[in-house]
């Protein structure tokens, strides 16, 4: 095709005087033409590309390409997308386009390509070790972190590289006499209780009654809610503080089923005292089979109590202590820890029912 100067007068053709050949040259100068300015046409007009999440069209540039697949996505999706999966339960990031199975699994680009934070970055990663090592059987030491090749002995493993011991099944430090369920609830204790926990089950197991043998321990689950009992006994500190165990002592108490259950989330309610022998006070029994004899109504279940102040700890006629605690209620020296079934009885149902 010839090459035409298009600033000519296009009627003009040199010196061609033939009206046939003027014609010719006529079209193919159209022609000509048409064709540039629809190559410039397109240089102008980039093509659009459609965004399949928000349906916005936009220049190829300013789309992402996924990965294998080959789905382009606008930034700003991608984006989105990229960081609500991984912050989300998922172990790996899909492509956003409905049906497509491609995984978005190299951190590394995503973070070069800026889509991703560095903090993102380590997360993700992170992600997908973890995602890993689980499908491989692999595991952390929950101490120090080091990995641990697949397991199928007890729960109780040894960690070679920092010398202790841990529970396979809920990964935390081993809990020698606790089942996880227990050792997770014995974490959310405060300090105190903690410690009043470990003495109290000490207590019961050197309690010398044949009926304890077969018994139901439960700890008093209430406590872990901040129940009114609980706060009433954090009250008495302003009279005697009380720090640890040696603070105090433990004591036996007998009620019937309904009582057994008001004591645990109220605390001893002054206003039920009854038969007041050896001076005003709630009534606990040095021993378990003391306590047994007074259980009423049928009850079969005991509370272990701590008393946070050593003044009570008198013995009357050697059976009971008897703890005057304020008529107003404002505040209790006696915490109901545990209930214990007295006998062969099944626990109760209104507390956690782990048994220790």
């Amino acid at each position: 095709m010839k090459k035409y100067c298009y600033d000519v007068n296009i009627l003009s053709f040199g010196n061609i005087q033939d009206d046939t050949e003027r014609y010719k040259e006529m079209v193919e100068w159209v022609k000509s033409y048409r064709e540039l300015n629809m190559r410039n046409t397109l240089r102008q007009k980039k093509p659009k590309i459609l965004c399949p999440i928000c349906n916005s069209y936009l220049n190829l540039s300013d789309t992402y390409c996924v990965g294998d697949c080959c789905h382009r996505v606008c930034y700003d999706c991608i984006k989105k997308h990229v960081q609500q999966e991984i912050n989300s339960k998922n172990e790996y990031i899909n492509c956003p386009c409905d049906q497509c199975e491609c995984k978005l699994d190299n951190a590394p680009r995503l973070f070069k390509d800026k889509i991703i934070s560095s903090e993102l970055k380590e997360k993700y990663e992170k992600k997908m070790n973890d995602a890993y090592l689980k499908k491989n059987n692999y595991s952390p030491c929950p101490l120090c972190h080091e990995l641990l090749p697949p397991y199928d002995g007890p729960n109780k493993r040894h960690c070679n590289y920092c010398n202790e011991d841990y529970c396979y099944n809920c990964h935390e430090k081993w809990h020698e006499g606790f089942t996880c369920q227990q050792y997770a609830n014995y974490k959310k204790m405060a300090p105190l209780i903690k410690e009043l926990f470990v003495e109290g089950l000490k207590f019961i197991k050197k309690e010398n009654d044949p009926n304890l043998s077969n018994s139901i321990i439960q700890f008093n689950s209430m406590l872990l809610n901040n129940c009114m009992s609980y706060q009433r006994f954090i009250k008495s500190f302003k009279d005697t503080p009380c720090n640890h165990a040696s603070d105090g002592f433990f004591a036996w108490h007998g009620s019937s089923e309904v009582g057994v259950k008001g004591i645990c989330q109220e605390g001893f309610d002054p206003k039920r005292r009854l038969g007041q022998a050896h001076g005003a006070g709630e009534y606990f029994g040095v021993t378990a089979r003391i306590s047994g004899d007074y259980l009423k109504e049928g009850s079969h279940h005991m509370i272990l109590t701590f008393i946070s102040n050593k003044k009570f700890n008198k013995i009357h006629n050697n059976f009971c202590y008897v703890i005057n605690n304020p008529l107003d209620w404002s505040y209790s020296y006696c915490l109901p820890l545990f209930i214990v079934s007295y006998g062969n009885h099944s626990e109760v149902d209104y507390v956690s029912k782990e048994n220790y």
